[in-house]
């Protein structure tokens, strides 16, 4: 028998649940169609079902609960958001550096070029 679990919020609040399997994702999507509960997924098997409201959390979570899949309330902005921002903040800095690397170099050519130039023309 399946211990019903507690609603993480006493407001309607979206649920975060996953990463999940693609069987266990569409179980959760048809409790969540089930409920009349909006279901996102994203890459990463992550699902976000909600608003909910307390009742609805419990149905949800206890079926996440059921399923060993970790839950809590979504907040935009966290985990998945989060890692692709960081990833392209790291990217950007990588491309600052090279671009600064490359224009260091582009000077120096600059410089013997004019110096050859000036040397065939003088």
């Amino acid at each position: 028998m399946e211990q019903k679990v507690q609603a993480l919020a006493k407001s309607a609040v979206t649920l975060q649940i996953g990463p999940a399997s693609s069987g266990d994702r569409a179980a959760l999507h048809a409790l969540a169609e089930s409920l009349c509960l909006g279901y996102e997924e994203d890459e990463t098997g992550r699902i976000r079902i909600g608003p909910a409201s307390p009742g609805d959390q419990c149905v949800v979570l206890t079926k996440a609960a059921a399923l060993g899949l970790a839950y809590g309330v979504y907040k935009p902005g966290t985990d998945a958001d989060t890692d692709e921002v960081t990833k392209l903040a790291a990217e950007l800095q990588e491309m600052t550096r090279q671009r600064a690397e490359w224009e260091t170099k582009a000077n120096v050519y600059m410089q013997k070029i004019n110096a050859a130039k000036a040397a065939l023309e003088g």
